[in-house]
């Protein structure tokens, strides 16, 4: 791998992996949100009240998905990162597709448990591969256009997985969407090697060998790290809460069809997401050139300003208003991702980043998917005697307060950070 004089690949080498590497994010989130746009289709088939759907979007998944990548995490610090990245990939691909044969709930749920654990060897992976081919003034930016690969794999869950599920199902759905995992882990193993690891940092101690219990009892002890997983656990409690539920409340509220459905909220997640999350990245990096800290503004006044947007959007009784104050949480959803994922890699030694992102990523996955989902569907239920039709969309308004909560955590973030808030050593 050809590379310049501090040991980073040359730019062209960098852009290929990063690309690939968001092709994964893409897959990833591609496998796991298809789920959300068939979510109609499956309650009809297995008779199954909305805190059934909250389980299996949110704790089916998300419980394995955090408790796993710890342990990998560990070994990405480790071991061969790209191996790790590729059987990954192959093994939450294969899952996806035996979710399509699934016949009752439980099964599906112990698919989605499967498809869990194979998406967790890949981010703490590769946020660890790209602190070693960026520098820290390019890293939000990067991290921005891998996280965008969020967005386009929401795109491609809601639109293809709608038009698929009208015309042949939800089963023939998710058989389709495990295919290009299973051929891209393939490019990845034989065109990529595992860069050299170059990157240091001073705000938690030398960047020595510690076991992985040392190194989760330093990462917790950190006031800043505790809080970012509170703002992002908090962020994540009311995004994945909306991706799992927005087209199920669209059905029932609006009677749209899923290809109807998957086309709006892919043009609005998809498209106006990526576009906000390589945005906040973009911001950020502008941002942390006069302090590193100062990234967690973006996700501070994005989640804010959403607030009031969505309790538009679930209390609007015009399809065509709802749709329009959507576009705006839509946009700033994940604009936590790049400016979060940047800070971990600025302020976190190079041994202990990959179990950094797992921790982070860990808990901002139980509180979001492991408990914004099944309090949503059950708060849901609850009210549906008394409102019926509206009952989704009323439970969905507990998302604006915790936005809001999430946004005054990250001010936190913030402040914490500036007590350490040293410019890095050149990596």
């Amino acid at each position: 791998m050809y590379r310049n004089g501090n040991g980073i690949p040359a730019s062209g080498r960098r852009t290929y992996i990063l690309i690939l590497m968001t092709s994964v994010f893409v897959i990833n989130f591609m496998d796991r949100q298809i789920l959300s746009i068939l979510l109609p289709q499956i309650k009809a088939e297995f008779f199954l009240e909305n805190w059934q759907l909250g389980v299996l979007t949110g704790p089916m998944f998300g419980i394995m998905y955090s408790v796993s990548g710890l342990p990998i995490a560990v070994l990405s610090d480790s071991f061969n990162r790209i191996k790790i990245i590729s059987a990954s990939l192959i093994s939450f691909s294969l899952l996806t597709m035996i979710s399509g044969f699934c016949v009752n709930f439980w099964q599906l749920c112990v698919a989605r448990f499967g498809v869990g654990v194979g998406e967790a060897g890949t981010t703490p992976a590769i946020s660890s591969l790209m602190a070693d081919l960026y520098p820290p003034q390019q890293r939000a930016s990067a991290m921005a256009i891998y996280a965008s690969g969020l967005n386009i794999g929401i795109l491609a869950a809601f639109f293809l997985g709608g038009a698929i599920a009208d015309h042949f199902g939800w089963r023939t759905a998710l058989v389709a969407v495990s295919i290009p995992g299973l051929l891209l882990s393939i490019i990845i193993f034989f065109t990529v090697n595992e860069p050299q690891r170059t990157g240091r940092s001073h705000s938690l101690g030398p960047a020595t060998k510690d076991s992985w219990f040392g190194a989760m009892r330093t990462l917790l002890s950190t006031p800043w790290f505790r809080w970012l997983m509170i703002a992002g656990g908090m962020a994540s409690w009311s995004l994945f809460s909306i991706l799992a539920f927005s087209p199920l409340f669209l059905t029932e509220k609006f009677q749209m069809s899923a290809t109807q459905i998957g086309l709006i909220l892919a043009l609005l997640n998809g498209v106006g997401g990526g576009l906000g999350t390589f945005m906040a990245g973009r911001i950020a990096d502008r941002l942390v050139v006069r302090g590193p800290a100062r990234g967690m503004f973006v996700p501070a006044v994005a989640l804010a300003a959403s607030t009031p947007f969505l309790i538009v959007y679930f209390l609007a009784g015009d399809v065509r208003i709802a749709i329009a104050a959507a576009a705006i949480p839509a946009a700033v959803g994940f604009s936590l991702t790049g400016p979060s994922y940047a800070t971990l890699q600025t302020f976190v030694p190079a041994h202990v980043r990959a179990q950094a992102i797992a921790i982070f990523g860990a808990a901002v996955n139980l509180m979001g998917l492991g408990l914004g989902p099944p309090v949503i569907g059950a708060v849901s239920d609850l009210l549906e005697p008394y409102f019926a039709e509206r009952a989704l969309g009323l439970a969905l308004t507990l998302t604006a307060p915790i936005s809001l909560l999430a946004a005054l955590c990250y001010v936190r973030v913030y402040f914490l950070l500036r007590s350490v808030d040293k410019e890095p050593t050149a990596d």
